[in-house]
């Protein structure tokens, strides 16, 4: 599992019917940057339109994974969904990163600062502080 250290949940809605790819993108590439290793971005789509999950696939390809969802669903259910499709690709993983599509990581190292604070064992959850929430 050393080489599976965590899942990246990228949870993005599209419900609303705004077009928010740009953001996507840029919000997807600040997760790639991230100085960390051994970890997988999934690119989790409820209800997004085909153009955007399109124009995410040709940007990325198989840097990041996708799971799309094609009911409307809350958000623990999309991610729980996503999380178990994951595994049963990729196996197990040291631990599940929920990030939500409004978030914008400007630390390249707040991914692996909270995967050191989740491996010290004193906390079986652990948050991010964030700046903004798009």
């Amino acid at each position: 599992m050393k080489d599976r250290k965590l899942l990246v949940i990228y949870n993005t809605c599209g419900i609303s019917g705004r077009n928010n790819t740009d953001w996507y993108v840029k919000s997807l590439n600040k997760l790639l940057e991230q100085n960390f290793d051994n970890y997988r971005v999934v690119f989790s789509s409820c209800l997004n339109s085909e153009e955007c999950r399109d124009e995410i696939f040709s940007t990325f390809g198989d840097k990041i994974s996708y799971c799309h969802h094609s009911q409307p669903h809350t958000v623990n259910v999309t991610f729980n969904k996503t999380v178990q499709e994951c595994v049963k690709h990729f196996g197990e993983f040291e631990g599940y990163l929920y990030v939500d599509s409004g978030i914008l990581f400007t630390d390249d190292a707040a991914m692996k600062n909270a995967y050191d604070l989740f491996k010290r064992g004193t906390a079986a959850f652990v948050t991010i502080q964030v700046d903004t929430d798009t």
